[in-house]
């Protein structure tokens, strides 16, 4: 177990219970309601990361290090801002997943954090090694492999032009050799003049499973040609474009998979002839919110109402990234009872209780809180 899952094991204070099934309305019992303890670990956990949001992150972040090339996939770089705006439902949700593609759902909301949490045990998933190629291989236009992909077109957008000065990948290609560029928002500076007002319209700001673009070359002097692939992947047989003194130098529409995640996201080798390269994105393919929503309850205060005393007793605050759905209330003794009950924000249930015991009892209420798809940041 890699040193970076201790934070997330930590904060789990005590030890947590199984989940039981629905309870809704008011629910009497003799004793404590086991679960109060579970939903107060919860809590505790995401007020841990809340109070020491950047060395959670860079834990989580860190366990996965031994696990993932950073030659092909920049952790810190593409899931840190992503993970320091994440809700801390999300982040705990992540920190819970032994997979890497659904940790990285998990925190960008795609996927719903609360089911991970109810299997929340002692000992977190274990980690599995990750190469950012195993998650698509998508078709033209359509689904993949992973069949939740959604294709999103955008005004043509030129990423690369390699005849234009001042950035870091310019310049002629020679004749057998390859070059990689960054196809998202920050791939101007390393294809492009690097104009920081230059931003393309529709363009995220992350790395994507496949891109549809125009590929263009030009000042090519000899016959020759062009190909193109997902940085990281098998440089394929076929080329995208073969090209020739007076003939056409554009091929348009293709679709280019991509490397999720990466820190680039093509990889294109001219033969034959050396020349400058342009590229246009049209459009990319993202995945899908493939979200399965969890209701997770969360406690309030245990309150203590004295013998045949009456009082307001609140719930738990659904955290962000989940809604409140209803309330549920906790009472002990024989003659206690409950009244109204209604929603006092967006995030708290509240109940009217009355203790006509003889002696004071304790009440506890609960938030039911569901599962909101939230994506920082896009």
């Amino acid at each position: 177990m890699p040193e970076g899952r201790v934070v997330c094991r930590s904060v789990v204070v005590v030890v947590l219970l199984a989940a039981v099934g629905s309870r809704l309305g008011a629910q009497e019992r003799g004793g404590f309601d086991p679960d109060v303890e579970r939903s107060r670990a919860i809590q505790a956990a995401l007020a841990h990361i809340e109070a020491n949001r950047a060395e959670f992150v860079r834990e989580l972040l860190m366990a996965w290090t031994s696990y993932v090339d950073p030659a092909r996939y920049d952790l810190f770089a593409t899931l840190g801002p992503m993970a320091m705006r994440a809700p801390a439902w999300q982040l705990y949700g992540a920190s819970l997943v032994g997979d890497f593609p659904t940790m990285v759902r998990v925190l960008r909301g795609e996927e719903g954090a609360g089911a991970h949490v109810a299997a929340l045990s002692e000992r977190p998933a274990p980690l599995t090694a990750y190469d950012p190629h195993d998650i698509v291989t998508p078709d033209i236009f359509a689904s993949s492999t992973d069949s939740d992909l959604v294709y999103t077109p955008i005004p043509p957008c030129r990423l690369v032009d390699t005849r234009t000065p001042g950035g870091t990948r310019t310049g002629m290609l020679a004749a057998g050799a390859s070059r990689s560029f960054d196809l998202n928002q920050e791939g101007r500076f390393s294809g492009n003049q690097g104009v920081p007002t230059s931003f393309c319209t529709g363009l995220p700001f992350e790395a994507q499973a496949a891109w549809a673009v125009n590929v263009t070359v030009t000042s090519y002097t000899g016959i020759g040609g062009l190909k193109a692939w997902g940085f990281g992947a098998p440089e394929p047989d076929a080329s995208v474009i073969n090209f020739a003194p007076g003939s056409s130098s554009l091929a348009n529409g293709l679709i280019l998979t991509g490397c999720y995640g990466c820190t680039d996201d093509i990889t294109v080798r001219a033969f034959g002839s050396a020349t400058h390269v342009l590229i246009d994105v049209i459009g990319f393919f993202r995945r899908a919110i493939v979200f399965g929503s969890a209701v997770t309850r969360f406690v309030g205060p245990t309150v203590s109402v004295p013998a045949g005393g009456r009082q307001w007793v609140d719930s738990g605050a659904c955290p962000a990234g989940t809604r409140l759905m209803a309330g549920e209330a906790w009472l002990s003794g024989l003659d206690v009872t409950v009244g109204e009950d209604r929603q006092l924000n967006d995030t708290t249930w509240r109940y009217w209780v009355v203790n006509n015991d003889a002696v004071a009892r304790n009440f506890w209420v609960y938030a039911r809180c569901l599962d909101v798809p939230v994506r920082p940041g896009s």
